[in-house]
């Protein structure tokens, strides 16, 4: 493979919270129209022109816990694909000790009925299903469940 080409990532691990860089404001330069399906998106037909490319964060995820992943969910229900940029680029996981923020969260579960991480969990699944109501039928995603 030549190092200057783009090199797609076929799927993308649930839970897996990658940096991502994506256009959110259309310009003069990228816009609805100028997006190609096979270079970025089937784009779901829109009234506003100039609308957002890009999803908005969910404000029901907040502090600890299904904050990035919903981004990265809702970006792949979107029908964005995912690469990687040549030559500078590249994608990597590596595991890390549990920080003392996630064991607060984790015990959250546990702590009682309305504590946080049960919250953020069934607001997640909840997500989840508003994403397939939203996009399935309408936009081919591009960027599979790793298997």
């Amino acid at each position: 493979m030549n190092e200057e080409q783009v090199r797609t990532i076929p799927c993308i691990s649930d839970g897996y919270e990658p940096y991502i860089v994506i256009p959110w404001c259309p310009s003069e330069h990228i816009n609805h129209d100028a997006l190609q399906p096979q270079q970025a998106i089937e784009v779901v037909q829109t009234q506003d022109h100039w609308a957002p490319l890009s999803p908005y964060y969910d404000e029901r995820f907040y502090g600890y816990g299904f904050n990035k992943i919903q981004e990265i969910h809702h970006v792949k229900a979107k029908g964005y694909k995912f690469s990687v940029i040549p030559a500078l680029g590249f994608l990597t996981h590596h595991p890390h000790p549990i920080s003392t923020t996630k064991q607060k969260w984790l015990r959250s579960y546990t702590a009682h009925e309305g504590g946080l991480g049960k919250k953020m969990q069934k607001t997640y699944v909840r997500f989840l299903k508003e994403l397939k109501e939203e996009y399935e039928g309408k936009v081919k995603i591009k960027t599979k469940k790793c298997r």
